[in-house]
């Protein structure tokens, strides 16, 4: 498999003396994380980046170092990826029904992510959390 990248050198006023990075600005639809941890582990530099959507002027990476599977910034609310995803449907108006049905989880699961994200968000109710939710200025994807 061709894989296209850039290297980039960072935090430095001269070429090659600073932290090198990898972009892979256009990574196979079919690469998986597996896969891009490979490529990252073959380069061998502090990171490599997955540009996996782009679009205007939004777009999602998926960044990885030779040690690490996937490196993501911490939520800065303490949220976990499927709590964000509960808490994005919730603030939709959907029900936990609804919400199992769309992720593939049971009412009860939802229930119990949700009263994990309660306690992290610091409210006790629905809609509470749903105008937390649409209060984050940057919203709640990871």
């Amino acid at each position: 498999m061709e894989v296209r990248f850039r290297l980039l050198d960072v935090f430095c006023d001269r070429p090659f003396a600073g932290n090198q990075l990898c972009v892979v600005p256009e990574p196979p639809a079919d690469l998986d994380d597996a896969g891009m941890h490979t490529i990252a582990r073959e380069i061998g530099f502090s990171e490599t980046t997955f540009v996996t959507e782009a679009g205007g002027d939004r777009y999602s990476m998926r960044i990885f170092t030779p040690d690490q599977a996937a490196l993501c910034p911490p939520d800065p609310l303490g949220l976990t990826p499927r709590e964000r995803d509960i808490l994005g449907l919730l603030a939709l108006g959907a029900t936990n029904a609804q919400i199992g049905s769309a992720l593939g989880i049971s009412p009860a699961t939802v229930r119990k992510h949700l009263e994990n994200a309660y306690g992290k968000l610091g409210v006790s109710t629905r809609t509470a959390a749903a105008a937390r939710v649409i209060a984050e200025p940057h919203g709640l994807r990871g």
